[in-house]
């Protein structure tokens, strides 16, 4: 993942005003490495490079009894390198990450469309020569239609807007900039199902490729 917000330890403190939905955050935000964005490790705690990153979530329920909701979120890293950073970030301390985005989810049986957006600024900051700001947008659109039985046939768009121009996403070569996917999920259990699903995706590195996954999902408690 390219999103240090989705990768921090944070802990959350959630606040419920009548019809709205407030979360509010904080943890260790991750690290950037040769692999990606590597989280803090809870098992071997160490918060010499890791800095502290925040988060805040406001939900909205039109309907206090429904599914459906909207809402905006806000976030904040500091991303420190693991070890030392690429030639050619050699001048770049570490990435000032801001990320604000909306989402939704409008449920009507037997349909449900979700949708999450979020713009991403990264700031490298340079002891050289004074900072930039990288920006890119990304976000995906999904359609679900229920069937008897518990089967859910479902297709899904993800997107991204400038992403090819971010030097900042040069770390992550195998960024999926464009994704289109159809899949058919049996719901067999009230907490496991079986999903089937198919994806022509396109990478930042201009490789465009199919994925196909059979996946089974549940939860023991």
């Amino acid at each position: 993942m390219a999103l240090g917000a989705d990768r921090a330890r944070v802990v959350r403190m959630v606040l419920w005003q009548g019809a709205r939905l407030t979360a509010i955050g904080g943890g260790m935000a991750p690290l950037l490495s040769s692999e990606g964005l590597e989280p803090f490790d809870l098992t071997h705690p160490d918060v010499h490079d890791h800095q502290f990153g925040y988060q805040a979530r406001i939900g909205f329920l039109p309907d206090e009894l429904g599914e459906s909701s909207y809402g905006l979120l806000f976030a904040h890293n500091e991303l420190n390198w693991e070890g030392e950073p690429p030639p050619a970030f050699a001048n770049v301390t570490h990435f000032d990450q801001t990320v604000i985005g909306l989402f939704g989810d409008y449920v009507k049986e037997p349909w449900r469309v979700s949708t999450a957006w979020y713009y991403v600024d990264m700031e490298p900051v340079n002891e050289v020569t004074p900072s930039h700001y990288d920006s890119f947008v990304t976000g995906y659109l999904q359609v679900e239609r229920s069937f008897p039985h518990g089967m859910v046939l479902f297709g899904r768009r993800e997107d991204s807007i400038n992403a090819g121009d971010s030097t900042y996403l040069t770390l992550f070569p195998n960024f999926v900039e464009t994704r289109t996917l159809m899949g058919l999920r049996w719901d067999y259990h009230r907490r496991q199902a079986l999903t089937v699903q198919v994806a022509n995706s396109r990478s930042l590195s201009d490789s465009s490729y199919f994925e196909y996954r059979l996946q089974w999902s549940g939860a023991l408690f």
